[in-house]
């Protein structure tokens, strides 16, 4: 009888985010009729011409993804086939990751999965209408990184995730960054762990010279160095997010932005350490997309949803915040 009721139990929690991934994909999937009539002509631009190195420079050091989506067509589909298996391994994957991470620390299957609901309904809302291979793989990377400082998993979790976000684009250099942040403590006086700024100052470094390497500035001394992104937005960014975007489609997506840093702001004198470092990746992801996105393009924000989600629930769920 036990062993009925504990496979009954494992059954359902198999079963509940494997029906909500289904139906974000639906969703998704919905949402981008149209410009699935036109995506498979330029299918080719963020695939295989990223592989060769003869995409935009903003593009080429985004390997991993295409490389990925290639690899399911080797198996005899064609490449737009390949893309919608690709995004469908996608919602399955991170359904399954993120509701094993928020029942690990213990909470119901019921609130899990209305967490998840809520997760896939921010992914699905901030796809817009543009979506690239790179911004699927990064939402994973940053749910697992989320998860791994709260947890507070040994360095070596950290430095195999850095090495595949590396592989996946510039964004990597917030794992770094993460490190560096986790260096400095303070408790009366600022304590610096040297290790931990050194291992932040080398992946940084090596996260570098990685993208200035795929993006053939080594190589080529004629073009002008531009690490992240296609080019420096930050005063754009804020125009348009003072003066336009509150008066567009986009109004949804400022005010989401600005409640959250409100109430980030309003629980911060009562985080604990892993809060705050999770904070600072947040803070981090929201300045590089200020300074280096287009932010009138949603899909920009993506990676910032597992890191945002992940660190409400901290704040709210007691058996979160007191799990190691």
């Amino acid at each position: 009888m036990n062993l009925n009721i504990k496979f009954l139990n494992n059954l359902i929690k198999i079963s509940i985010p494997l029906l909500i991934s289904v139906y974000s994909y639906y969703i998704f999937n919905t949402q981008h009729t149209y410009i699935n009539i036109i995506y498979p002509l330029a299918i080719e631009n963020f695939t295989i011409k990223i592989i060769e190195g003869d995409a935009t420079s903003s593009f080429v050091n985004r390997k991993l993804s295409p490389y990925l989506v290639v690899l399911v067509s080797k198996i005899g589909f064609d490449l737009e086939t390949s893309y919608k298996i690709f995004i469908k391994i996608f919602f399955l994957l991170n359904s399954l990751i993120f509701y094993f991470i928020i029942t690990s620390y213990n909470l119901s299957n019921l609130k899990s999965s209305l967490y998840l609901i809520l997760y896939n309904f921010l992914i699905c809302s901030y796809f817009g209408y543009l979506y690239y291979p790179w911004d699927f793989l990064d939402i994973i990377i940053f749910l697992l990184l989320s998860n791994f400082i709260l947890k507070k998993k040994p360095k070596s979790y950290f430095i195999y995730l850095f090495i595949i976000s590396a592989l996946n684009g510039e964004r990597s250099i917030l794992i770094a960054l993460f490190f560096i942040f986790k260096s400095v403590n303070y408790d009366k006086k600022i304590i610096l762990n040297y290790q931990n700024f050194f291992i932040g100052l080398i992946m940084m470094i090596s996260a570098l010279i990685l993208t200035l390497y795929f993006r053939g500035y080594i190589l080529s001394s004629d073009k002008m160095p531009m690490l992240i992104g296609n080019e420096f937005m930050l005063f754009q960014n804020i125009k348009n997010f003072i003066f336009i975007n509150w008066f567009n489609l986009n109004f949804f997506y400022s005010v989401t932005l600005v409640i959250i840093n409100i109430y980030y702001a309003f629980y911060f004198s009562i985080f604990n350490k892993k809060q705050i470092l999770l904070y600072g990746v947040f803070l981090s992801q929201l300045v590089m997309v200020f300074m280096f996105g287009v932010i009138e393009e949603v899909r920009v924000f993506q990676f910032m949803i597992p890191v945002a989600l992940l660190l409400f629930i901290s704040i709210n769920e007691k058996k979160l915040n007191s799990s190691s």
